[in-house]
């Protein structure tokens, strides 16, 4: 009788710990880091609009941090991630500006401009990235 009950304990205390560890082991360490380089102009800031709306479904997920270009702190940062290329936007999650055949860098897709091309990535490649990178399933 006694060894049935410390059976059912130890089974009890083995499926809490599993949960625990089920828990705590599939939600990352703390919000995802997301940095945005951008040059502060009226068509990156109406793109950044539409950046900003994404980033709110994700909340506390993520802890995001800006860079203007045109200050000496952005281009400090874009030196520090190699970028040499000129930067209208670039966008870095967990400190990669790509996810899989997508890289955040230049304006979205058909949102280019007359001096700047479009890049190769769209919102829902930025939300697709951000839901990966989080643990989400957005």
């Amino acid at each position: 009788m006694r060894l049935c009950k410390m059976f059912r304990l130890t089974l009890i205390g083995v499926a809490l710990l599993a949960a625990l560890l089920v828990t705590v082991g599939c939600s990352p360490a703390g919000p995802v880091a997301v940095e945005i380089a951008y040059r502060n102009h009226p068509p990156v800031r109406d793109v950044l609009v539409d950046v900003d709306s994404l980033l709110a479904k994700y909340d506390k997920q993520v802890q995001v941090t800006r860079y203007d270009v045109d200050t000496p702190e952005g281009d400090a940062f874009l030196k520090t991630k190699q970028v040499t290329d000129p930067c209208v936007l670039a966008i870095f999650i967990k400190g990669s500006m790509a996810y899989q055949q997508v890289k955040f860098f230049s304006f979205p897709v058909g949102k280019g401009t007359a001096m700047t091309a479009a890049g190769n990535w769209t919102p829902a490649d930025l939300d697709a990235a951000l839901a990966l990178a989080t643990g989400s399933k957005k």
